[in-house]
């Protein structure tokens, strides 16, 4: 992952997804917080990281525009984050840094919303 040609804020992004250590509200509530665990972007179904970052009606939209459903699928359907990322890292090139990229921008954009801004 550490050899990846894109920025660092996106290898540190990957390897916290990997150990699943992102403050995603369904981890946060599993850690004893009490809060809503809907997810900040569509105020829908529970945030979790299957959710957030596939399933979620807003991020399919992105995956389909840059052609990567079957990536997308692909990943959804692993057991873990660190099956996710092992699945991204063993992607050709193109694709792996799309869906890096993917991965992150949903997360940076996720936290934007939560703090107030509106979704892109």
């Amino acid at each position: 992952m550490w050899g990846l040609n894109c920025a660092g804020k996106i290898k540190h992004f990957l390897w916290r997804f990997a150990y699943n250590s992102h403050p995603i509200r369904m981890n946060l509530k599993r850690r004893g917080m009490e809060l809503d665990t809907r997810c900040v972007v569509c105020r829908r179904l529970n945030e979790d990281g299957a959710h957030l970052f596939f399933k979620c009606k807003t991020i399919q939209r992105v995956w389909s525009l840059l052609g990567l459903e079957r990536e997308m699928t692909l990943l959804a359907e692993k057991i873990s984050a660190r099956d996710v990322i092992e699945a991204v890292l063993a992607m050709k090139e193109d694709p792996k840094l799309k869906c890096c990229f993917i991965l992150w921008y949903r997360w940076a954009e996720r936290n934007r919303i939560r703090d107030g801004e509106k979704e892109r």
